[in-house]
């Protein structure tokens, strides 16, 4: 501690430790270059001036207006501010010079020790939450931490006591308790790890942690500045860790950064690991569970596909005889009047055959995986596949927008399994505009030959409310379905009939903007183009 006993002339630029001059009515009459860099105003800015703007506690402020004839010492650590508006902690001395009426005032930069002490305060409660075995141990942990933080003369015990306190809770925890330096290499570890992987303390100290993590799960430890913690700098990971019988389990490690508060840069690692192994395997048990659920149903599907097709085919074929026998009778009548309604009959009969053809190419789809293989212009196969539900877009007051691509080559497709994707995409687009106001209501279909020549991409996009994250990453899920009626295996089947071909079926997340969508491609065939 600097001595403050010096003689009324004694020059206070002299000093290496900031000091400045008061007169009676607490005025700065003198301030030493080294108060200047402490707290950056100049001198110029603060002689006989009677506001402090560098002071920050009120009680401090009242004190060096203490009329001087009561001579009496007063020291404390005071809360600052330097000029550029940066907290500082100073330990300030004051001696009244009485011969000469003026007040001698000393500081002493502290900040980084009461910025440690606020830290590890922290730190200590965060591991009281943590430790409810140890509460009533903590609860005296923390007055005494309170007292000694009270009294700033007895910081040195204050980190001893609460380095102790910590080593006390890591070595009773069931938990893995370590420090790590940056660069991951361990300086302390509980005795825990004895009994979660067969190590001493001593074996691991001084041994980097990736030598102990599986191959596999490297690529989840990147260097400490490209990783992204949260508020409070903390991550946590989950990988595999090698025992010392070589066994591999798995920990789940919450590690919090300790940072310089002048540079941020990372000087220590806190870390706390435990054995999930027991969760993982749970929940390895689960997933297992849930895939043979969905095989299960999809194999009854397949099943309830090769039924239904045989039921439904025979009333189909009966629709067909009995409207081409009405057509028969309409034409041999002879009258004009007939035309209009054999046009008509023609159509259903048209609908009634395609709907039979649906059918038996689905049940052969799901048994076999077999494909009626032909070539087809994709402009062409679009347009023929909205003009079979003409009625129902004009019904929900839906336009349709075209943005084709020109001279497109030809591709080798089922061209009623394909057309039976764009329907279901279309018709999955008028139902998501349902609450769309009418003038708005539009679905545009695009075409495009892929960068590399082998592929056209399709999208299909409408003014609906679009897909969030959340439901494109469950919306080929089997039986997944956002619709009060929807039976969640429309997108599936679609995904599935377009990868038999060969191409790729996504879905386009941008909620509300016109680049979100529905988006397969289909490999060309040859060099024909439309």
């Amino acid at each position: 501690m600097l001595d403050t006993k010096l003689t009324p002339i004694a020059p206070l630029a002299a000093l290496p430790t900031a000091a400045m001059r008061l007169d009676h009515k607490s005025r700065v009459i003198d301030w030493n270059p080294a108060c200047q860099r402490l707290l950056g105003f100049r001198k110029s800015e603060i002689l006989n001036t009677k506001t402090h703007p560098w002071l920050q506690d009120p009680k401090a402020d009242a004190e060096l207006f203490v009329p001087p004839q009561q001579n009496k010492p007063w020291q404390a650590t005071v809360l600052c501010q330097h000029k550029n508006g940066k907290p500082l902690y100073c330990h300030m001395q004051l001696t009244y010079l009485a011969d000469e009426r003026q007040i001698l005032l000393i500081l002493h930069d502290t900040s980084a020790l009461q910025f440690k002490v606020q830290d590890l305060k922290k730190q200590f409660d965060e591991l009281k939450h943590k430790s409810k075995e140890q509460t009533s141990m903590l609860h005296v942990a923390n007055s005494l931490l309170e007292h000694n933080i009270n009294e700033r003369d007895h910081i040195d015990k204050v980190l001893r006591d609460n380095e102790q306190r910590f080593r006390l809770l890591a070595e009773n925890s069931s938990d893995i308790i370590s420090q790590q330096t940056p660069d991951k290499k361990f300086i302390y570890v509980s005795p825990s790890c004895y009994s979660l992987l067969g190590y001493t303390p001593k074996e691991i100290i001084g041994k980097n942690s990736t030598d102990f993590i599986h191959v596999g799960d490297l690529n989840k430890l990147k260097d400490t500045n490209g990783l992204e913690p949260d508020e409070n700098d903390r991550t946590t990971l989950t990988y595999r860790v090698c025992k010392k019988d070589g066994n591999y389990i798995w920990f789940e490690t919450t590690a919090r950064y300790i940072r310089d508060p002048n540079s941020n840069e990372v000087v220590e690692i806190h870390a706390s690991s435990r054995d999930i192994t027991a969760r993982i395997a749970d929940e390895k048990s689960r997933h297992r569970s849930q895939k043979l659920a969905q095989v299960f149903r999809l194999n009854t599907m397949e099943e309830m596909a090769s039924g239904m097709a045989h039921e439904i085919n025979q009333p189909l074929s009966a629709v067909v005889n009995y409207t081409q026998g009405c057509i028969r009778h309409l034409e041999n009548d002879g009258s004009e009047k007939n035309k209009k309604l054999i046009e008509v009959m023609e159509k259903a009969s048209v609908q009634a055959k395609r709907a039979g053809e649906v059918i038996h190419r689905l049940k052969n789809f799901f048994a076999k995986g077999k494909l009626y293989i032909s070539p087809e212009k994709s402009g062409r196969l679009i347009r023929e596949s909205i003009n079979l539900i003409k009625d129902e877009i004009t019904k929900a007051d839906v336009s349709i927008k075209y943005k084709l691509g020109k001279n497109l080559p030809l591709i080798n497709v089922d061209k009623i399994q394909i057309q039976q994707v764009i329907l279901n995409l279309v018709h999955n687009a008028i139902e998501a505009m349902v609450e769309t106001p009418k003038d708005k209501r539009k679905i545009t279909i695009k075409t495009a030959l892929t960068d590399d020549g082998k592929k056209i991409t399709y999208i299909f996009q409408d003014t609906g409310p679009g897909f969030t994250d959340e439901v494109a990453d469950k919306i080929f899920q089997a039986f997944f379905t956002t619709k009060p009626k929807g039976t969640g295996m429309g997108l599936p089947i679609s995904r599935s009939i377009i990868e038999a071909h060969g191409g790729k079926f996504s879905i386009l997340t941008s909620k509300g903007k016109a680049d979100g969508g529905v988006c397969f491609t289909l490999p060309v065939t040859d060099k024909k183009r439309r």
